[in-house]
């Protein structure tokens, strides 16, 4: 039993302290980089992260965190629709991220504000908006993924740093989808036996993000500078 206690603390360390690895890697080819907003969104997002995990584990009183939770799903939220919004071409699909997270943005506060009326019994984390939050995200994804099929022009998807942040973003949203939707149903200590996968798909998230990073800090090395030409002139 202590084994297993010391498993769940390993991965709750993992989960909170890989969110450095990505930003450790932005810094490193912080020149080769610094121009790109989808790194750069990365690491503001993981610095948020990091922040709002670290004080939950350190600073703040257990009783006071589902407090603390609709405000990490609203600016996540907004974090992930900037991405979205930043690596799709098409306006139209950049107008629809728009006003998808403007009116989920909108009904998101309405919620914070009546559910204490609507829901008598003490919430332990935000269920119904991280619910709602990632089947808008996948609607996202699914809008992306279909972009990059109809795009002749990039013949591997995988060479792209957003696909990268894509699949760590939809891998680290399906791997807690349900424990977030079940949380407020189970006992508390059952719960604490699946947040463990919870854990893994975070880090798993930042493993992904750190390779999106890398894979751009390495175009951006490879690339010829603007002056260069393949046939000189004489």
């Amino acid at each position: 039993m202590a084994k297993t206690k010391t498993i769940e603390n390993l991965f709750v360390l993992l989960s909170v302290y890989t969110d450095l690895l990505p930003i450790l890697l932005f810094l490193i080819f912080f020149n080769h980089v610094k121009n790109n907003r989808v790194c750069w969104l990365f690491v503001l997002y993981l610095l948020f992260d990091f922040t709002t995990n670290f004080s939950l584990l350190y600073l703040i009183p257990a009783k006071f965190h589902n407090r603390i939770y609709p405000f990490f799903t609203f600016f996540e939220t907004i974090f992930f629709a900037s991405f979205f919004y930043s690596i799709l071409s098409k306006p139209s699909l950049r107008k629809l991220v728009i006003i998808s997270t403007v009116i989920f943005s909108t009904l998101l506060v309405a919620y914070y504000f009546l559910s204490p009326l609507l829901i008598h019994r003490r919430q332990r984390i935000d269920s119904i908006p991280i619910g709602i939050e990632t089947i808008l995200i996948f609607i996202f994804s699914f809008i992306y993924f279909f972009e990059q099929l109809n795009d002749t022009t990039e013949l591997f998807i995988y060479s792209q740093p957003s696909f990268w942040g894509v699949l760590g973003i939809l891998l680290c949203l399906a791997g807690s989808f349900f424990i977030y939707i079940f949380a407020n149903q189970i006992d508390f200590k059952d719960l604490g036996k699946y947040w463990i996968i919870t854990n893994i798909s975070v880090i798993v998230r930042n493993l992904f993000f750190a390779v999106a990073i890398f894979i751009q800090a390495n175009q951006s090395i490879k690339k010829p500078p603007g002056n260069f030409k393949l046939y000189p002139s004489h």
